[in-house]
């Protein structure tokens, strides 16, 4: 199965930005919003994660064709087709553009290289990674996740998902400190982990002590990570394996899907 050449051009382009820490930290800035810009140049704590973000990450693309051609084609063709739709809810229903980004073609590729089961994540707004990762599991396995809705209506979390997938699909809605728990006396075997709630650093911290005393995940994602040093300094201090795609920071406790 070849690459299209679509596809094969943005990972071009990608190639050159990623080619030194200067030119991906100025594709940062070019690329993201003014507020965002903004935001990283008044705020020490978020510039200091930034910059590290930026000199320790890779591009997915080439990391996943290394691994998978195949599933890789699977992961983008999903990710195309998946915008779309998205879009189309988002700007009828949301119109504000209140559902976020979901790092659809990363945790569709992660999900199938582990040949997962079961997932969890935190974090759901509008649904996009919820969606992403049940299409995923093909309807053969669970998704559990923990939710706050703070910027949504409660009717409006996980408006993405589709219908056929509320089978395999099991949401708790009280914010992780309750949901954690209560989803652990359901299931505590996870092949996959995904942080996407509260961006604070003390709660990260208290996200990843508690997994790490109680779960033994293949592969546990943060996203957001260049908002402060808790990554940075998570895996120094555990000499985790990881890698950094984009803004989204991946330990990696099973060395094979390195």
């Amino acid at each position: 199965m070849n690459i299209p050449f679509k596809i094969r051009v943005r990972i071009f382009v990608k190639k050159i930005i990623h080619l030194n820490f200067i030119s991906k930290f100025l594709g940062r800035i070019f690329f993201q919003s003014l507020v965002k810009t903004f935001r990283l140049f008044s705020n020490f704590t978020r510039l200091k994660g930034s910059i590290w973000v930026d000199l320790n990450k890779d591009l997915f693309d080439t990391w996943a064709i290394k691994k998978d051609k195949e599933l890789y084609i699977q992961a983008t063709n999903f990710f195309l087709k998946f915008s779309k739709e998205k879009k189309k809810i988002i700007n009828e229903i949301l119109p504000s553009n209140r559902g976020g980004g979901g790092n659809e073609k990363l945790l569709y590729f992660l999900i199938n290289i582990i040949n997962g089961k079961n997932v969890l994540e935190t974090g759901v707004s509008a649904g996009s990674s919820s969606r992403t990762i049940l299409e995923a599991l093909k309807e053969d396995g669970m998704l559990y996740s923990s939710d706050l809705a703070l910027d949504l209506d409660k009717d409006q979390v996980g408006i993405l998902v589709s219908e056929r997938f509320r089978k395999n699909w099991f949401i708790a809605h009280e914010g992780d400190k309750i949901n954690i728990p209560k989803i652990l006396e359901k299931e505590n075997n996870f092949d996959l982990i995904y942080y996407d709630s509260d961006k604070s650093y003390f709660s990260k911290k208290w996200f990843h002590d508690e997994i790490v005393k109680k779960l033994s995940p293949k592969i546990l994602i943060y996203d957001d990570i260049d908002r402060d040093s808790f990554f940075s300094e998570c895996v120094t201090t555990f000499g985790y394996n990881f890698k950094v795609f984009g803004n989204a920071g991946i330990i990696f406790f099973d060395h094979k899907f390195l």
